[in-house]
């Protein structure tokens, strides 16, 4: 809501409001991600072990879920919803863990070819999307989460992607590496290319340029 912002330091990990500290932790770990729930009761830390550690404010519990063990966890993420967790690690791995049920489980594993560094969830919380980096190139694709199917083919780029994330209505993604904008259908082969030269920041300056098109139509 704006209101929280989270301090890293090493192992520990600092959430504070307007009134001060809220909440403080140590990971036992280097902390190498961070992503904190819609409502910011739950904070999952990812770790330069392979391992996430997730704290539940209000029950003061904690959890240590091995997602990639031994492998630097390079993002983690949180659906709208809060019900699933993404962390994805330096060796291409990404795990999804179901962590509103009552015994958190693993309830996909994607194991890309380079690199995982950044995923997102869509607002309906059934398709996650995610980045995969070696350096010098990359690549995304969009994951049913209830079948594990792939829904797009791989969006290609010579060079590294920077982000992704699903526009507002949830069914197409946005990529963007370097000065290019992907958009394409999560359920088809249909893309564009847009070339950007200043609005490259935030996601909000892409979604925004997107409505600026005036009709541009990822269905079509």
């Amino acid at each position: 809501d704006g209101d929280i912002f989270a301090n890293i330091k090493n192992q520990s990990v600092t959430l504070n409001d307007s009134k001060g500290i809220i909440f403080s932790a140590d990971a036992g770990n280097s902390i190498t991600s961070l992503a904190i729930s819609s409502d910011s009761n739950i904070i999952a830390s990812g770790l330069s072990d392979g391992s996430v550690k997730l704290w539940n404010i209000a029950s003061k519990k904690s959890d240590i879920l091995q997602a990639d063990p031994g492998i630097s966890i390079l993002s983690v993420s949180i659906s709208e919803d809060n019900t699933y967790l993404s962390a994805a690690s330096s060796s291409g791995k990404l795990s999804i863990f179901d962590i509103a049920a009552a015994t958190i489980n693993e309830i996909l594993i994607i194991e890309g070819e380079m690199a995982c560094t950044n995923t997102t969830f869509n607002s309906e919380n059934k398709l996650i999307g995610a980045v995969f980096n070696d350096g010098s190139k990359g690549y995304a694709q969009v994951w049913n989460l209830d079948t594990g199917a792939k829904i797009t083919p791989k969006l290609q780029n010579g060079t590294p992607i920077t982000n992704i994330e699903f526009t507002d209505e949830g069914n197409s993604i946005l990529v963007w590496p370097d000065n290019k904008l992907y958009a394409q259908n999560s359920g088809t082969s249909t893309k564009w290319e847009i070339s950007i030269s200043e609005q490259k920041e935030s996601s909000s300056s892409y979604t925004s340029l997107i409505s600026q098109l005036g009709g541009l139509k990822l269905d079509d």
